[in-house]
């Protein structure tokens, strides 16, 4: 319960950035459609159809709830990556929190046999003792950057995965373009979209205009270092 009140404090601290229009956009949706397992369940059912294979960033908080969708998202070949264990803020913790934090996060996703390689922090916030962390502990790239400059890291070994701005939820939400104007901002783009599967599924027959591919492994992992489209989800 102690982490579910930081974790809306959180919430409301990044949320207020963007105005009180997107605070209370998303506190009447966040219960509806960001957590309904029924969305992911769809969404897997279309990758498997299609044969598409997509990065998941998922939180370890709960794991052990979390073990079918695991295992599925492994069978169809999906990366799994770490989103941190709780949905907490890194920019105001203390440095023995990150180490806390970011160690555990890693040692349950072992506890089920998954070594992840990359990592996305909550809200996207860092910190260069967050980098310094993750390097020590052996992830092979970070996905965390619209701007790939935003904090001076160069001294690190890993990856910086860059994103395409706008995210899905940026673009629709907080810039409020129509879905077409924000898959045509995409479209010819290099790097990751970071999407939401029920804003995916939502406009899926739009959506559907970026993946047509020969190529249809969208994985971070497998396109490091390469310039191409990658595609990933957030899970909670």
């Amino acid at each position: 319960m102690l982490i579910q009140i930081r974790e809306f404090k959180d919430f409301l601290k990044y949320e207020s950035k963007f105005g009180m229009r997107v605070l209370l956009f998303d506190l009447l949706m966040i219960n509806k459609l960001y957590f309904r397992d029924v969305y992911v369940k769809k969404l897997l059912k279309f990758a498997q159809y299609n044969q598409y294979k997509f990065t998941f960033f998922i939180r370890s908080y709960d794991l052990d709830k979390k073990t079918k969708l695991l295992k599925k998202l492994q069978k169809q070949g999906h990366e799994i990556a770490c989103h941190g264990h709780s949905h907490e803020l890194y920019g105001n913790k203390s440095k023995n929190w990150l180490i806390k934090e970011i160690n555990l996060s890693k040692k349950l996703f072992l506890s089920q046999g998954i070594d992840v390689h990359g990592f996305r922090s909550p809200f996207l916030s860092e910190t260069k003792i967050m980098y310094s962390i993750l390097e020590k502990l052996g992830f092979r790239y970070v996905s965390n950057r619209f701007n790939i400059n935003s904090i001076d890291c160069q001294d690190t070994k890993f990856i910086h995965d860059e994103l395409i701005y706008p995210s899905d939820w940026h673009g629709l939400i907080v810039e409020k373009f129509d879905i077409k104007t924000l898959v045509n901002e995409w479209r010819g783009k290099k790097g990751t979209l970071l999407l939401h599967p029920w804003i995916f599924l939502k406009h899926l027959n739009v959506f559907k205009t970026i993946l047509n591919s020969n190529n249809k492994d969208f994985r971070i992992i497998k396109n490091l270092g390469i310039k191409s489209l990658n595609i990933s989800f957030d899970l909670y």
